[in-house]
C-alpha cells in the first residue's frame, strides 16, 4: 500500500501498518475487537460518529504523516 486514503479499510491498516493502532484509538476508533480489526474504511467509521469530510481529510493527512 502506497498511502492510506478515506477508503482504506481498518483491516488494512492495521495489518500494514500497526504503528497506527495507537493514533487511532486516541481518535475515538476502536481499530481491534476481541482481537481482530473492525470492519469498514475510515470514511465510514468517521461518518458514524458524524465527522465532516474536511475531519476525515485531516485524519488521513495524519495517518500518512505518521508512516
Amino acid at each position: 500500500m502506497e498511502e492510506i486514503t478515506k477508503d482504506t479499510t481498518f483491516k488494512e491498516i492495521v495489518e500494514i501498518y500497526p504503528i497506527t493502532i495507537k493514533f487511532l484509538q486516541k481518535q475515538g476508533f476502536e481499530c481491534i475487537v476481541q482481537g481482530d480489526p473492525i470492519w469498514g474504511t475510515i470514511e465510514e467509521a468517521a461518518k458514524v460518529k458524524d465527522w465532516r469530510d474536511e475531519e476525515v481529510d485531516q485524519l488521513v493527512i495524519e495517518l500518512n504523516n505518521l508512516l
